[in-house]
């Protein structure tokens, strides 16, 4: 036979089974507990797509747990059992776009996803008042109150909040004030909380500790659900005007006394300049970690950092991730590369991923970047779909790798893996007595502003008898001196703050300014000098208008003069604290020349917290303390095993306006923890992490090598992901709330509309998601129900299942006028108003109405679903025996 040059015959190997093309299923667009969102992805099992999106969520009615911490568990999420109902079938794959919150570029008003105050502004009117509280607590003490913490947020909605208890500038009792130093009630720093709403009404006087056996226990006592708040579905006589946030009992029990002895407590709100606390109006957002730094002998640099393939807080409340078995090269003559692996561990300690044996050669299959992946894709409104970028196609269903430049350009030669930067959190501040505004950390005057003078002046002549001198200390009240006839040595000292002079004897203008003078100088905080010649000029000894020198006299005659007034400005402030004080809300002991009222001369600094990190080997009874992990350590405390439940407020993003990952000018990084700190006393077999401690010359690597410290089986640490945002209102039970999506598409003013169309033309493309079915279950707006038809009629290939309008409204879309009655919906009214909408299309199908479901991955619980997903999976058994009929 002729056979044509260049070709060759071979035997076909048909010994195996080629992979088939994937059956075409459904694509299903909702909201899931976690996964990857906004963005097309393939499920083949129902195993995979619990693993991927987690459980569906039945929801119910009221609070159910820590909202605040678990997430939204009230609202049903219909895609999810949708997905089941398909997956069951076991004939196809679905494919997936999960929902999350999200924004058009130069969005506005209900245009940027995610949430705020109801107020959104922070007043010192109780109408018009909302904010983030921070309750601040550190140990009593005379003057010097050493350095407190951040102990717990509360969100006012509307309304304010108060400490009550004793004021401790004055020991009056029963104070109810933000702003002022309030004395703890009890051990575990129990203190009182008045919660007052928009009209000024007490609603809640609740007292609490941080106890966490304690039926008093913060967490317990105050309510944690934020969506508690709204005014449009929660009832009046049910709605809360707060909720309790972020909490850090761990930071509390560290502090001096905090277990039995007294401490003192200061609510202030919590911003800077136009950054709020409670802004977090923005779209969905990934976890990242900090950078993973090289080791200091190596000049510490950032190499790479790890991002969450999936956006919100799912991901960074449930995985840490672990460098281990880091080790340098054999020979670095001839590879200049050393080693390390790669672990995703949940928060028992179990490895989830494992990449082994990774280094940063670009050119090595073993390349960090290869071995995980690199890639992500982002969103490209102009093209409405999206872009992929990165050079390695990801590995890990969990995470990817960011590198730095340089390591792509092969400059990792040497460097190992040492440590990582922690989040970012705003600077720690100092609070002091008298001062305008918060100081600097550790700061208390910086000398830069002016002190407040005046002199009284003495003129020529006798004092007559009970003329008087009336000085007003801005915390201790009036310091009264009467001249009056009689005999005696001139006073010293004030008694009961009153003091006399007497003028029979020695009345001279000179001796009168001596003897007021060494008077004054008593008092404190103020300095009095005579210059014996009448003119007694008094000084404060800080600066500031709080210390404004106020002397008035009583006599006449022009006997005494009282000088003008030199005005004190403070100059010492850290405009960039992230605190407010004075009077910037209702009911504040500050005023506009004092930020917080405490006890006088006092100083307090306060930090934000931090994770806690493992400050030796045998923290939690580790066998080994060289194998041990360093780096974070979310424990309840330093000898205990079990998990911190405060650890995810830890990682909570930041607010809009400040940077999660990178700290900006009046931010900083929580820590930097690196092995290098590592301090190892080979006599007593000690390990111990100090902070700077290869600064000090004194940690194993300085003092060796970083080699030997791996030498000594010291190679592996854990480091956190953080930063993560659903993009979703936290006050709505259900984010996709029916009267939210609007009647007429505005994307750039509706964050609604805009995360649904873009989920929608995400998926346009048939050649890219190829698919039989298309739905978005419990959407029933005409707005995103018409537009789910345009997208089945533009593919050509696939059938939308739409639910109808005036079916049953769920209980976490009623607001406060629905009833059960109205809520069931009308078989009469839907028809009218499909038939109204005049749709004439082959690519589409509804169903009536809503079923109730039992739900067997969640204990059976009954649950009410949309009918278009007892349509999808009646169209699922039915593909499970022939073909679809269409």
């Amino acid at each position: 036979d002729f056979l044509s040059p260049g070709i060759e015959i071979r035997e076909i190997d048909q010994s195996f089974i080629g992979v088939e093309r994937d059956a075409e299923g459904p694509i299903i667009i909702g909201r899931t507990r976690k996964g990857p969102a906004n963005k097309p992805v393939k499920i083949r099992s129902l195993d995979d797509f619990v693993s991927v999106f987690g459980l569906p969520v039945p929801g119910g009615n009221g609070a159910q747990g820590d909202m605040w911490r678990d997430g939204n568990m009230t609202g049903p999420t219909y895609a999810s059992y949708a997905a089941q109902a398909w997956l069951a079938s076991e004939e196809s794959p679905v494919t997936m776009v999960r929902l999350a919150g999200d924004e058009k570029s130069g969005a506005s008003g209900f245009g940027n996803a995610g949430w705020q105050l109801s107020a959104s502004a922070m007043t010192d009117a109780f109408a018009t008042n909302s904010a983030a509280y921070g309750l601040f607590l550190v140990a009593s003490g005379a003057t010097n109150l050493g350095t407190g913490s951040l102990a717990a947020v509360f969100y006012a909605n509307r309304g304010y909040i108060t400490l009550d208890g004793t004021k401790v500038s004055t020991g009056v009792a029963n104070t109810k004030e933000a702003g002022t130093f309030i004395k703890s009630i009890g051990s575990n720093c129990e203190f009182k909380l008045a919660i007052y709403d928009s009209a000024n009404t007490l609603t809640d006087n609740l007292t609490f500790n941080f106890d966490r056996n304690s039926s008093k226990y913060v967490r317990s006592v105050f309510s944690t659900n934020p969506q508690m708040v709204n005014e449009t579905t929660v009832e009046s006589t049910q709605r809360k005007s707060y909720w309790l946030g972020e909490s850090f009992a761990r930071e509390v029990s560290s502090l001096t006394a905090a277990a039995t002895g007294e401490v003192y407590g200061v609510l202030l709100p919590l911003a800077s300049g136009s950054t709020d606390w409670s802004d977090h109006r923005e779209g969905a957002k990934e976890a990242y970690s900090g950078y993973v730094v090289c080791q200091k002998e190596k000049t510490q640099q950032d190499m790479f950092r790890f991002k969450s393939l999936h956006v919100g807080e799912e991901i960074e409340k449930n995985y840490m991730i672990a460098i281990e078995q880091i080790a340098e090269p054999a020979n670095p003559v001839v590879n200049a590369f050393g080693s390390f692996t790669v672990a995703v561990k949940n928060l028992a300690g179990q490895t989830i991923e494992r990449y082994v044996g990774c280094n940063l050669n670009p050119s090595s299959p073993d390349y960090l970047a290869k071995r995980i992946g690199d890639q992500y894709q982002e969103w490209s409104d102009a093209d409405r779909r999206y872009r992929t970028y990165g050079d390695f196609q990801n590995q890990s269903d969990i995470i990817y790798v960011d590198m730095k430049q340089f390591i792509k350009d092969g400059g990792g030669q040497g460097l190992l893996p040492a440590g990582f930067k922690g989040p970012v959190r705003p600077k720690g501040f100092t609070l002091a007595y008298g001062s305008v505004g918060a100081n600097a950390f550790g700061t208390v005057d910086a000398g830069t502003g002016t002190k407040s003078t005046r002199t009284v002046t003495y003129n020529t002549g006798a004092m007559a008898n009970e003329d008087t001198l009336v000085f007003a200390h801005p915390t201790l009240g009036n310091f009264v001196i009467t001249f009056a006839n009689g005999t005696g040595t001139a006073p010293t000292e004030f008694t009961a703050q009153a003091a006399t002079i007497k003028i029979s004897t020695t009345n001279t203008h000179q001796l009168n300014g001596d003897a007021v003078a060494a008077l004054l100088n008593t008092i404190g905080n103020y300095r009095a000098v005579s210059d014996g010649a009448g003119v007694v000029t008094v000084t404060a000894l800080s600066s500031g208008p709080f210390f404004n020198v106020e002397i008035s006299e009583g006599g006449g005659n022009s006997r005494q003069v009282i000088g003008s007034l030199t005005p004190g400005v403070d100059g010492s402030d850290f405009a960039g604290a992230f605190v407010k004080g004075n009077d910037s809300v209702p009911s504040t002991g500050g005023d506009a020349d004092e930020f917080v009222n405490g006890p006088i001369n006092f100083t307090a600094s306060y930090k934000f917290p931090s994770i806690p990190l493992r400050a030796n080997g045998i923290e939690g009874g580790a066998a080994d303390p060289y194998r041990a992990y360093y780096g974070i350590r979310p424990a309840i405390s330093s000898t205990s095993t079990s998990h911190d439940p405060d650890y995810c407020d830890y990682l909570r993003r930041l607010p809009v306006g400040a940077d999660s990952f990178t700290p900006g000018a009046d931010f900083e990084l929580s820590f930097t923890f690196t092995l290098d700190d590592i301090v190892i006393d080979t006599a007593a077999n000690t390990v111990t992490y100090t902070d700077l401690s290869y600064d000090a010359s004194t940690s194993y690597s300085v003092l060796n090598s970083f080699g030997a410290l791996l030498d000594k089986n010291v190679r592996q640490f854990l480091m956190p992901i953080h930063g993560g945002f659903e993009g979703w209102d936290i006050t709505e039970k259900e984010p996709l709330r029916d009267d939210l999506i609007g009647t007429t598409r505005a994307d750039a003013t509706n964050y609604l509309q805009y995360t649904m169309n873009k989920a929608l033309d995400s998926v346009l493309d048939p050649e890219v998601v190829p698919a039989n079915l298309l739905v978005m279950p419990g959407i029933k707006k005409p707005l995103i129900t018409n537009r789910i038809i345009s997208v089945a009629e533009a593919r050509k290939d696939t059938l939308a299942i739409i639910d109808l309008e005036n079916d049953y409204t769920p209980i976490a879309e009623r607001d406060t006028d629905d009833t059960d009655s109205s809520s069931l919906g009308s078989v009469t009214s839907a028809v009218s108003s499909l038939k109204s909408r005049n749709l004439n299309s082959s690519y589409a199908a509804a169903f009536y109405p809503w079923v109730q479901v039992s739900d067997n991955l969640n204990g059976g619980q009954l649950v009410w679903l949309p009918s278009s997903v007892a349509g999808l999976g009646a169209m699922a058994k039915s593909q499970a025996s022939s073909e679809l009929w269409f």
